[in-house]
């Protein structure tokens, strides 16, 4: 653990505790907001295969007022970007081996 050195301080005894009490907290804000950004891609893949472009939001990539096609391979990007934010949360979210 990167602490160490801080547990034999006499000065900051409590040192490397609240190193590790913060590493361990922004790995589980990690990991909830990896969670969130891969609903949201997984939300935005199911809108891309189910709306043609023309239908699509002015802010959405693909978006075009003459086209009445559906974007099959934005929606397939969306859906690999919500596998890889849902991957990234479960890494953030596992356990840490101790060297």
């Amino acid at each position: 653990m990167c602490g160490d050195m801080a547990y034999k301080s006499k000065k900051y005894p409590f040192a490397g505790r609240i190193f590790f009490c913060h590493n361990f907290c922004m790995n589980k804000l990690f990991a909830v907001l990896g969670v969130v950004a891969g609903l949201c891609f997984v939300v935005a893949s199911v809108f891309y295969f189910l709306t043609p472009a023309n239908a699509l939001p002015h802010f959405m990539p693909g978006f075009d007022a003459t086209m009445m096609r559906i974007h099959y391979k934005h929606g397939v990007a969306a859906l690999l970007l919500a596998a890889a934010a849902f991957i990234f949360a479960s890494f953030q979210s596992g356990q840490r081996m101790d060297r």
